[in-house]
C-alpha cells in the first residue's frame, strides 16, 4: 500500500483525468485528493472501480512509481519521518523507515540536505547498536554536507553526535575539540532551545570525564535553567546523573545523593532502563562511600536485574564486580566469591582481571596467602594483555605486599621496583 495514492495519481494523469472526473459517480474529489496525499487507504472496491475508470488491473496500483520526481518526494519524506522518530528517541521505528528506502540516492552533493539527514539518522542508528566506528563515519559524513550549506542546527547537531561518540571511545579531548567548535557555532547564530540544552550536557559530560567537576557543575546548571525557563525536561536525567557524579568525586555527598534520586526519576517517567540501571550503580556506588553497605547492595542487585532486561553485558558485569566489593567490605566473603566466578565465566578481559583482584582479596582477609597471591599473578597476566595500566598497578602492588607477609623479601623488593619503574613510566 505504501506507493498507492502515488500510482494512482501517475495513472490519473497518464489518462488525462482531473481528480473530479476520476471520482465522479465513485467518491468525491476530496478523497481521491486523500488517498493522494496517503492520508486514508481506500477498500478493495474502490480500488477497483478506480481501476477500472482507469482502464488498468488493481494490481496496477501496487507497483513501484515510475516518476522519478515523486519518488523522490516520497523518499524525502520518508527520511523526515525517520528524523521524528530519532528526535523523540524512536530509533527503532526509524530504523524499519531506513530500512524500506527503495529509492538509490547515494551522490553525496554538497548540497544534498536529505542525504545529510539521512547519515546523521543512520549514525544515530549505528550509535544505538553500539556501532561506533560506523557511527562515526556517518556523522562526519553529515558534517561535511551540512558544513557547506546554511544548515547550522543540522551541523551542530552532527557535531554533538559525533563528540558523543568520541566519548564513548574514550578519545575525550577530541569530543571536547568538537563540542567546542559546535557551541562556537552555537554562540554566533544565537541558538538556544533544546539544541542548546543538548549541547550544554555533552559539554557538561566531557568537562566531568576531564576531572573539571565544577566547571561541569555549572555548565549543567546552565542547561537546568533553560529548561525552567522553557518549561521542558529535556535530557533532564542525564543532567541529574552527571551532577550526582560531579558532586561524588567532589564528596559532597548530599548534593550527589539528591541528584541520583532526580535523575532516577526522570529515567523512570521516559522509560529509560538502560540509564536507570546506570543511576542505581551510581547510587550503589555512593552508599558504599557513605559505608552504607546494606543500601549499596539493594541499588546494585536492582542495576543487575535492569541490566539484565536489556542484555548489556558489559554493563551486567561492572555492575556485578560493583555488587561484589560491596559485599566484600560488608564481610560477606561467600557471597563476594559467588558473583565474581559468575564474571569469571564471561569472555571480557578487564571484568575477569578485577573479579580476580578481589577474589585475591578475599583469600587475603582469610589469612591464605598463597592462594591469594595466585589470584593476583593470574590478573597481573589479564591487564598486561588489556593493556589497563591502573589496575595492572594495583595487582603489582597486591602481589608485592603478599611477598613481603610471606617474609620473602627479595621478590617483594623486585616487584616494589618494579611498581617504582611502572609509576615513573605512566604517572
Amino acid at each position: 500500500m505504501k506507493y498507492i495514492g502515488q500510482r494512482i495519481k501517475e495513472l490519473r494523469k497518464a489518462n488525462l483525468l482531473t481528480q473530479q472526473e476520476l471520482a465522479d459517480g465513485i467518491v468525491t474529489r476530496g478523497y481521491i485528493s486523500q488517498i493522494e496525499k496517503y492520508s486514508i487507504r481506500p477498500s478493495y472496491d474502490i480500488l477497483e472501480k478506480l481501476a477500472k475508470r482507469l482502464n488498468c488491473k488493481v494490481e496496477d496500483f501496487f507497483e513501484e512509481p515510475t516518476n522519478e520526481d515523486l519518488i523522490l518526494v516520497n523518499w524525502k519524506k520518508d527520511i523526515h519521518n525517520a528524523e521524528e522518530k530519532v528526535e523523540s528517541g524512536k530509533i527503532e521505528q526509524a530504523e524499519k523507515i531506513i530500512d524500506k528506502l527503495t529509492y538509490d540516492k547515494t551522490t553525496e552533493d554538497e548540497d544534498n540536505y536529505d542525504y545529510g539527514l539521512l547519515l546523521w539518522i543512520k549514525g544515530t542508528i549505528s550509535d544505538k547498536k553500539r556501532n561506533w566506528k560506523e557511527a562515526e563515519d556517518y556523522f562526519k559524513r553529515s558534517i561535511k554536507i551540512f558544513s557547506n550549506g546554511d544548515h547550522v542546527k543540522e551541523h551542530i547537531r552532527s557535531l554533538d553526535s559525533l563528540a558523543n561518540v568520541y566519548l564513548k571511545l574514550e578519545q575525550t579531548r577530541t569530543a571536547l575539540n568538537m563540542l567546542n567548535e559546535a557551541y562556537n557555532l552555537l554562540l554566533s547564530h544565537q541558538i538556544g532551545g533544546l539544541l542548546k540544552i543538548s549541547l550544554l550536557v555533552s559539554l557538561g559530560i566531557t568537562h566531568g570525564k576531564l576531572g573539571e567537576y565544577h566547571s561541569s557543575i555549572r555548565i549543567l546548571k546552565e542547561a537546568l535553567q533553560i529548561n525552567q525557563a522553557t518549561h521542558t525536561n529535556f535530557k533532564s536525567g542525564h543532567i541529574f546523573m552527571t551532577l550526582g557524579i560531579c558532586h561524588r568525586r567532589l564528596q559532597e555527598w548530599k548534593d550527589s545523593e539528591k541528584s541520583y534520586q532526580l535523575a532516577l526519576k526522570f529515567f523512570d517517567i521516559f522509560e529509560d532502563i538502560s540509564n536507570k540501571a546506570g543511576t542505581y550503580t551510581n547510587l550503589g556506588v555512593l552508599y558504599r562511600y557513605l559505608n552504607e553497605y546494606d543500601k549499596s547492595i539493594e541499588h546494585l542487585l536492582n542495576a543487575v536485574d535492569l541490566f539484565k532486561k536489556i542484555d548489556q553485558i558489559e554493563k551486567i558485569l561492572n555492575v556485578k564486580f560493583e555488587l561484589a566489593y560491596s559485599l566484600f567490605l560488608n564481610n560477606e566473603l561467600e557471597e563476594t566469591v559467588t558473583y565474581c566466578k559468575q564474571i569469571l565465566t564471561e569472555n571480557h578481559t578487564l571484568s575477569k582481571g578485577k573479579a580476580l583482584l578481589l577474589l585475591g582479596d578475599v583469600e587475603a582477609k582469610r589469612k591464605n596467602h598463597s592462594a591469594a597471591l595466585a589470584h593476583y599473578k593470574a590478573a597481573e597476566i589479564l591487564f598486561k594483555d588489556s593493556d589497563s595500566i591502573d589496575y595492572l598497578h594495583k595487582a603489582l602492588s597486591k602481589i608485592a605486599d603478599i611477598y613481603y607477609i610471606l617474609e620473602d623479601y627479595e621478590k617483594a623488593a623486585h616487584y616494589y621496583n618494579q611498581i617504582k619503574l611502572f609509576h615513573d613510566e605512566h604517572y
